[in-house]
């Protein structure tokens, strides 16, 4: 489901000006899911606390009924809202705005330094006015225009000589930035190549999560996905996902196989982590963040969380260079050693990956010992976010 947008859109009459003032119809000034204009730019404000700030001004004023359409009296929302300190909620005179004019006081409401003048900026003058008070960054990507999944709550939809809303809402892949790192966490990613596992022994050799591999080339379930994730839920071995290796070189046949994972799944909340190093992969240029959007659209559009599984050279020489249009979790794998390590080993800190996403786990060897397990076994760690509330 989209996000939900703020906005000033008509007045009673379907018209942009000539009605009473207030709102008439409660549409006027109002609240709705997302939709494409199509958008031209977004402006986003740096500091989240005023961005939080603006988002709640929008709210109000979608809620108080005294504040209405008209582009002939857009600026008599500034003088009602300059009078109550700009708390919308508190405005009890009937006034006007459109839609340039009301972003610009939810601006205001969050102490951003616009010159309002005797007009507002309109949405064709936005761009230049509210980036000249340093407050804001000008998203141009496709991504932040053409739906809603990386929009963030408080940014603001232009196109410049049409309209203007604002996003309530995160959009689904959006990552929370207001986190410190506090722990690790020690764990394995496994297939049917490990054949049988004896899970209570990989629990007690000190393993505390683990990622199943869920599907295989030909689209069936992995042999052994069942049976290890009943396993892990009986011994208490937390799931850090399943993982698909990835063939896709088209975005249909992303589509499709994120659409068989899902039904493997079928409702488990398991992260769905995209292994992405494949030689047919490599060299497809801007091809390859294609197919990566579309698998994560179709995972997260059904209530899924979402990652990439990738080795290092293959993350800076086909995904770092797009990296503005991509936003997920990254599982990046680099061995600094070519010895056997066990699970209380830990790998050298100096040769963590580097780069220039979320680094949600590291994969540091393929020659794991586990008991529990015959023969080798990837070995990994999590790095584990809490949120600063």
């Amino acid at each position: 489901m989209a996000i939900l947008i703020g906005h000033a859109s008509i007045d009673e009459n379907g018209t942009v000006s000539g009605g009473i003032a207030g709102d008439q119809t409660t549409k006027e000034v109002c609240i709705r899911t997302w939709y494409s204009k199509p958008w031209e730019f977004v402006l986003r404000c740096r500091d989240s606390e005023k961005a939080e700030k603006m988002a709640e001004a929008c709210e109000k004023g979608c809620a108080n009924n005294k504040i209405g359409y008209d582009q002939r009296q857009r600026n008599t929302l500034y003088a009602q809202a300059k009078s109550v300190d700009y708390d919308l909620s508190k405005i009890t005179t009937a006034c006007e705005c459109d839609c340039s004019s009301f972003m610009t006081v939810c601006a205001l409401a969050a102490d951003i330094k616009i010159i309002y003048g005797s007009n507002a900026p309109t949405t064709a003058t936005m761009k230049n006015i509210f980036n000249a008070t340093g407050e804001f960054d000008i998203l141009t990507d496709s991504k932040y225009l053409s739906s809603d999944l990386y929009l963030k709550r408080g940014d603001i939809l232009v196109k410049a000589g049409s309209h203007t809303a604002m996003a309530l809402e995160n959009g689904a892949s959006v990552i929370p930035t207001d986190f410190t790192l506090s722990k690790e966490r020690k764990g394995i990613d496994v297939s049917s190549y490990q054949g049988n596992i004896d899970w209570k022994s990989v629990k007690n050799d000190g393993v505390q999560f683990a990622i199943l591999k869920i599907i295989r080339k030909d689209l069936s379930a992995d042999k052994m996905f069942e049976q290890n994730y009943r396993e892990c839920l009986k011994n208490e071995i937390d799931l850090g996902g399943c993982y698909n290796y990835s063939y896709a070189a088209t975005v249909e046949k992303a589509k499709t196989d994120a659409k068989r994972v899902l039904e493997i799944l079928n409702g488990r909340n398991l992260k769905v982590w995209l292994d992405v190093e494949d030689k047919c992969q490599q060299g497809l240029g801007r091809l390859l963040i294609d197919i990566i959007q579309a698998y994560q659209n179709v995972i997260v559009s059904n209530g899924y969380e979402f990652g990439i599984y990738t080795y290092l050279s293959f993350y800076n020489s086909y995904i770092k260079p797009y990296k503005s249009q991509i936003n997920c979790d990254f599982w990046i794998a680099r061995y600094p050693s070519s010895s056997q390590m066990t699970v209380p080993q830990n790998p050298s800190s100096d040769k963590k990956p580097d780069i220039e996403h979320v680094l949600y786990g590291w994969q540091y060897t393929s020659k794991g010992i586990v008991s529990g397990i015959k023969g080798n076994v990837d070995l990994n760690i999590e790095y584990i976010s809490q949120t600063i509330m």
